[in-house]
């Protein structure tokens, strides 16, 4: 599916909030905004999406505010075995924060599993941003592979951007029982791993290959902790040419 004059490949219906889908082995492209959009507002709890097998690429322009290869908000969701690259904004967006609604929600039960990321704007690999009360839990990356250009200069326009690979903020929602591991970045523009106001999580087993050589300035780092963390484990990483820091 290649749109280029639609906001998405695939959009669904906001209200009622479809249930138990799956998009498998598709390609989807050029959309303005989207490749795939879950509906918005994020007003109920939504169950059951699995997302597989399928070319996600060249969503909106470089920084754009909305350019997302998947916006999705589902519970009870599986995403793998996807390539996703070249989208403005964010690669993959699990973002709840910009939502308005009064009631709180929870958000459970994500896997991302075996999906290759590349070539981001803002975030290359996994944006998790919360809102609001709601508790975000059960979420799991693993065995995903992330990459940026080395060649990019992060400090040059069109390419100016703030690159992450796994961007997890939990905001005023209460993020629980995360688990990170087995995952490769490579080149990433500036952090690899960040992890903000997350609690029970583990990050173990992911290995790094360096952040861009051009990428500089105290937004730099392999894994940055912010806000607070409790019972946050951080064990056997590796990383190759270039500083651990957490």
């Amino acid at each position: 599916m290649e749109v280029p004059q639609r906001d998405a490949a695939i959009s669904l219906d906001v209200h009622p909030p479809a249930e138990h889908i799956t998009i498998d082995g598709l390609e989807l492209l050029y959309g303005i905004k989207y490749g795939f959009d879950d509906g918005w507002p994020m007003s109920e709890v939504v169950r059951g999406l699995r997302i597989q097998h399928n070319h996600i690429g060249w969503m909106g322009v470089k920084g754009a505010a909305s350019a997302m290869g998947l916006q999705i908000w589902h519970s009870d969701m599986l995403v793998r075995n996807n390539v996703i690259h070249d989208c403005g904004r964010r690669n993959i967006s699990y973002n709840v924060y910009g939502d308005q609604r009064s009631s709180s929600l929870v958000f459970e039960n994500v896997i991302f599993e075996h999906n290759e990321l590349h070539s981001g704007y803002h975030t290359t690999g996994f944006d998790v941003n919360g809102g609001y009360a709601d508790t975000f839990r059960n979420f799991v990356f693993r065995g995903n592979f992330i990459w940026d250009d080395p060649n990019d200069d992060p400090g040059d326009s069109p390419n100016d951007f703030s690159s992450m690979g796994f961007f997890l903020n939990a905001g005023s929602a209460t993020f629980t029982d995360f688990k990170v591991y087995n995952n490769v970045l490579k080149y990433t523009k500036q952090k690899g791993i960040v992890l903000s106001g997350v609690t029970n999580t583990e990050v173990f087993n992911n290995t790094f290959y360096g952040l861009n050589e051009r990428a500089g300035g105290g937004y730099r780092g392999m894994i940055h902790v912010s806000e607070s963390a409790s019972n946050l484990r951080i064990e056997n990483n590796g990383e190759e040419g270039s500083e651990l820091r957490y």
